[in-house]
């Protein structure tokens, strides 16, 4: 696996030496350092021009204390640090500062070696809020990168990236709109999807908008398919031609109660018709579960993030939930279906407000209460009852 294609915590001294004895030569994809300094403005400087090109370009990895002539690493050679906490700290305060608008998602890691000598690697991802600019002490500039490295942005470059910038968002929301026409309508989808009301969670890599295909499936470990369980269950998984589908099967019916595709793009689509059709069959009405419904949704959420984590897919990732076919429902408290009730949901379909994942280390509990609250919302309530008087999950109250 290249080290293009690995998470950063997984990059090893080894993979280092690999891009010298494949010299791999700097450009697009990588910049070889002897050493990271912010002693002067000068290097502060240099190191923010090279952050931002990263990010306003493609992802790519800063190696200080690589060796190199002419652009082709010659060696590793680690440099002194006396404090390496410091430094980092330093970087991570420059780029916070220094750049607007801030990057989200950039990691560096050092490796040690004896003698208080370090290699230290900044993995740079493309940014979905690009064009960034460098704002230290009156050096306002845009840098992009090509295959001789860094370079300013001319005018017509930067149109271009604040076009694109623009656009990602819209891309997002049509993948959305496209993949819950076909859930309505039964049409083109992996399996034959059961009748009737449904929740549908789509994840989608901002990256996969302009790569094709990220994964490779058959690679994939059967344990890591398992991350990809649908919301209820699964009986049947296989590849197929988008790239691997797991469903709960009604074998007899031949329909599914549930399925998770996974694209080979690396986005997710997970949608369940058995959790909202529970209270109708059990003569408990149009019911949403009050703590297992939104339960369900961030558990998953939390799993799929994980595996895409696992597979080195950058973030940020956008995340949607829908619920489809829900006018008339109302929200089940107490024991999950039989409680007070609030409204009626007054639409067919609910589509909740995305959820921007910007670093798999996020807070994802905060980040989708905005999501769960307005689900609440729709029936009737002020808040959901699944935070605390604090904002902080617990799951009921």
């Amino acid at each position: 696996m290249s080290i293009l294609d690995k998470p950063l915590d997984k990059v090893l001294i080894t993979d280092l030496q690999e891009l010298r004895s494949h010299n791999v030569r700097e450009g697009k994809e990588f910049d070889y350092k002897r050493l990271l300094s912010l002693s002067t403005d000068i290097e502060k400087r240099e190191f923010l021009a090279d952050v931002s090109s990263f990010a306003n370009t493609t992802t790519g990895y800063l190696i200080f204390g690589m060796l190199e002539e002419d652009g082709i690493p010659t060696d590793v050679g680690p440099f002194t640090c006396e404090n390496v906490d410091d430094l980092l700290a330093s970087a991570e305060s420059l780029m916070r500062d220094s750049i607007s608008p801030r990057i989200c998602g950039v990691q560096l890691k050092a490796i040690p070696f004896e003698n208080k000598k370090i290699v230290l690697i900044a993995r740079i991802p493309k940014s979905w809020s690009a064009p960034h600019r460098v704002t230290f002490r009156g050096h306002d500039k845009f840098y992009g990168r090509n295959s001789n490295g860094k370079y300013s942005l001319d005018v017509g470059e930067l149109r271009s990236a604040f076009l694109l910038s623009e656009s990602g968002p819209e891309k997002i929301k049509n993948f959305r709109i496209d993949r819950l026409l076909k859930i309505k309508s039964n049409l083109q989808l992996p399996t034959n999807l059961a009748s009737g009301p449904s929740i549908a969670l789509h994840l989608v890599p901002l990256i996969s908008l302009s790569e094709p295909t990220l994964i490779d499936v058959k690679s994939i470990s059967d344990d890591e398919f398992r991350k990809l369980s649908p919301m209820s269950n699964y009986n049947k998984r296989r590849f197929n031609f988008d790239g691997y589908l797991l469903a709960d099967m009604d074998f007899k019916n031949d329909i599914s109660i549930s399925h998770t595709q996974l694209f080979r793009n690396g986005c997710i689509e997970s949608v369940d018709t058995d959790m909202l059709s529970y209270g109708v069959r059990n003569n408990f009405g149009l019911r949403i579960a009050g703590q297992e419904v939104p339960t369900e949704i961030r558990d998953k959420l939390k799993t799929y993030l994980n595996f895409l984590r696992n597979q080195g897919i950058q973030a940020p990732i956008f995340a949607m939930v829908s619920l489809l076919g829900v006018k008339g429902f109302t929200m089940g408290v107490g024991n999950e279906y039989i409680g007070v009730t609030q409204h009626e949901i007054e639409r067919d379909d609910l589509l909740l407000p995305e959820i921007i994942i910007e670093e798999y280390d996020s807070d994802v509990d905060m980040l989708i209460k905005p999501a769960i609250d307005s689900l609440w919302n729709a029936c009737g309530w002020e808040e959901s009852l699944n935070y605390n008087s604090a904002g902080r999950w617990v799951g009921w109250r």
